[in-house]
């Protein structure tokens, strides 16, 4: 007698996956505030003439409510850690954001919707929905470069976000904290490195964000920018190697006529020398100077080139000017530094020979920076050799025409500059 074939074992129960999750969490959070809602329920309304979730200017609407809700809340929770009363038991806070009102006390009461440390969850639960909403922002329209640069642009700002202490002694710590970016940003250290590990995930997850976004927005010159700058600020393993192929996957891609943009911020990140502010070139250096005893021709001068164009400075100058990195016009140092640290200011973070090729490139595209070349490899980097051949070279003008220097310098100064470099280096020149 045969045996009936048993039946197959039922196929096990479908899990959720990972991002279905999430967006589960964030559907949640968003439900809570009434003003939010609102967007979500246009989104997916099908109204006439609506183009509904496919419809730009109605995501950055809900994205901007967002931000708004998500500003009020961090003001608030900054406010809780600075009030000297919040341990008081009959102390309550009322905070409204998104059409929700909170109610937060040290303790649960008839009333109270929040203690501190759940306000303090509620605030990271607003952080991921907006990540969240971003992210099917441009999941749905991936050639959008406002949304793009919008999610781009909060996600690389959770990096500077202040961790809010629930220790004791709000003002030491303050005192502390202060004294601990100050040090951070001397030693041009992301705080974000020392401070939390989970700042270092949000690192990962941003630079692979910008690359997806590569994919789409690869003729936008100002996500190149952002992309490099983020990288040369937050890098955790401060890698030049890194932000050198970023800017030259940006050459490459942009035209010529944007490659001005892109070697703004390639040179400052190369020398650290950042444009001069009033957008001139030649500030600080004395015409009559540089053949003797003066000195000042040995101080390079930029001009900011897009600044004056687009009426703002390039991410990442204006993020050094900020944290105080770089070198201005008047704080180069004057003596060989040989690519080590100086004193104080900038700290070089590029070797010299990969400094100097990107240089020599730059002349290719920008004939006239030949002089400021010549003076970086007498002042910076010890090569005379090459700085007695670039001077030749100006000398001779072999581009032909009348000599026109872009600092204001003489053929009789360049003629004795070429002669010091070779007195006092007879074997390199």
């Amino acid at each position: 007698m045969t045996e009936a074939p048993s039946s197959p074992p039922p196929p096990p129960p479908p899990t959720a996956s990972p991002s279905s999750n999430a967006v589960t969490t964030c559907l949640t959070t968003i439900v809570a505030y009434p003003d939010l809602l609102q967007h979500e329920e246009s989104l997916s309304a099908q109204a006439n003439q609506s183009l509904g979730a496919y419809d730009v200017m109605a995501w950055m609407a809900y994205l901007e409510s967002v931000d708004d809700a998500l500003d009020i809340l961090n003001d608030g929770l900054r406010s809780l850690h600075a009030d000297k009363k919040k341990d008081h038991l009959a102390h309550t806070t009322t905070i409204q954001a998104g059409g929700r009102t909170f109610r937060i006390s040290p303790a649960l009461a008839p009333g109270i919707t929040h203690t501190l440390s759940a306000f303090r969850k509620e605030v990271r639960k607003v952080i991921q929905a907006r990540i969240m909403v971003g992210e099917r922002a441009v999941s749905l329209l991936p050639g959008s470069y406002k949304l793009w640069k919008n999610h781009l642009l909060f996600c690389t700002s959770l990096l500077e976000r202040p961790s809010h202490s629930t220790r004791k002694g709000s003002e030491e710590m303050k005192i502390m904290d202060e004294q601990f970016q100050n040090q951070c940003n001397k030693n041009r250290i992301p705080p974000y490195l020392l401070s939390s590990s989970q700042n270092f995930r949000r690192y990962a997850t941003t630079k692979n964000a910008y690359e997806r976004s590569l994919v789409r927005l690869h003729k936008m010159p100002a996500i190149w920018l952002h992309y490099a700058a983020f990288v040369a600020i937050y890098d955790p393993e401060r890698n030049p190697t890194t932000v050198r192929r970023i800017y030259d996957r940006a050459l490459v891609s942009l035209p010529a006529s944007q490659h001005d943009r892109v070697w703004d911020d390639y040179l400052a990140w190369l020398t650290g020398i950042l444009p001069s502010v009033g957008g001139g070139k030649g500030g600080g250096k004395k015409k009559g100077d540089a053949g003797g005893g003066g000195e000042d021709w040995k101080i390079i001068s930029r001009k900011g080139s897009h600044k004056v164009k687009y009426g703002f400075e390039s991410p990442l100058v204006a993020e050094w000017r900020k944290r105080g990195w770089g070198y201005d016009n008047d704080e180069q140092p004057n003596n060989d530094c040989g690519g080590e640290a100086s004193s104080d200011g900038y700290v070089p973070t590029v070797p010299v020979e990969t400094a100097l090729r990107v240089l020599r490139r730059f002349c290719l595209y920008d004939s006239t920076s030949r002089e400021d070349l010549a003076t970086l490899c007498i002042t910076w980097y010890n090569r005379y050799g090459e700085a007695a051949s670039l001077l030749l070279q100006l000398l001779n003008n072999e581009e032909g025409g009348e000599f026109m220097s872009p600092n204001g310098t003489t053929r009789h100064e360049l003629w004795l500059r070429f002669a010091d470099v070779c007195i006092e280096n007879p074997r390199e020149a």
